[in-house]
C-alpha cells in the first residue's frame, strides 16, 4: 500500500470545488421557458430572491435590540464583524407571530441584511405560464418593489429587495 501525496496547505486549500449547476438545462422540454429561482416564505407570501444575489442562511446571529425602534428591527447582528440590521417581515406585514429558527442574510458586505426565518428558503421553478397579469393582495410597504407576481404552489413575488430594505427606515422609528 502507497503513502498518500502529501500537499502543501496552500495547494490543499486552493483545490478546485466543483459546484452543482442548478439552472434548467437549455434542451429540456418541459422546463424550456422556465427560471430555477431561490426564495423564501413569509407566511403564505414567498418573496424570490434575484438571480445572482448572494445569500446565506444562518441558525444563530448575535444580535442586540435597539431601544425605541418598532419590532420591525428586530435588531442588529453581528456576522463576522460587520453590523447588519436584522428585519422582522412578519411584524412589519402584519402577520401572525411565530418562533423563528433562522436568519436568511441577503447581500453582502455594507449591503447585507437578514431578515428572520421560521422555515428554510426553497428552490422553485418559475415557468412563464405562473406569471400574473395583476398584482393580487400584498402588504402595501413591499408593493412599490414588486416588479412581477407568479403562482406556483403558492404565491411569489420578485422584488428589487434592497430599494425595498432601504425603505423601511420609516418603519422602524
Amino acid at each position: 500500500m502507497s503513502k498518500p501525496q502529501l500537499q502543501l496547505p496552500s495547494q490543499a486549500l486552493a483545490a478546485k470545488i466543483d459546484y452543482v449547476d442548478v439552472s434548467v438545462a437549455e434542451g429540456s422540454q418541459e422546463h424550456q421557458n422556465s427560471q430555477v429561482l431561490h426564495g423564501f416564505k413569509i407566511d403564505n407570501l414567498g418573496v424570490l430572491l434575484q438571480s445572482g444575489m448572494i445569500s446565506e442562511l444562518l441558525t444563530n446571529l448575535s444580535v442586540c435590540s435597539l431601544p425605541n425602534t418598532t419590532q420591525t428591527l428586530y435588531g442588529m447582528g453581528n456576522l463576522r464583524g460587520n453590523i447588519i440590521p436584522v428585519f422582522d417581515l412578519r411584524h412589519l406585514f402584519g402577520m401572525p407571530e411565530r418562533q423563528h429558527k433562522y436568519f436568511l442574510v441577503i447581500g453582502e458586505g455594507d449591503n447585507a441584511v437578514a431578515v428572520l426565518l421560521d422555515e428554510v428558503p426553497v428552490q422553485i421553478v418559475i415557468d412563464e405560464q405562473d406569471k400574473l397579469n395583476a398584482l393580487p393582495p400584498m402588504p402595501s410597504v413591499l408593493r412599490p418593489h414588486v416588479v412581477n407576481a407568479y403562482y406556483s404552489n403558492g404565491l411569489w413575488v420578485e422584488s428589487d429587495l434592497m430599494p425595498f430594505f432601504e425603505s423601511l427606515s420609516e418603519y422602524i422609528k
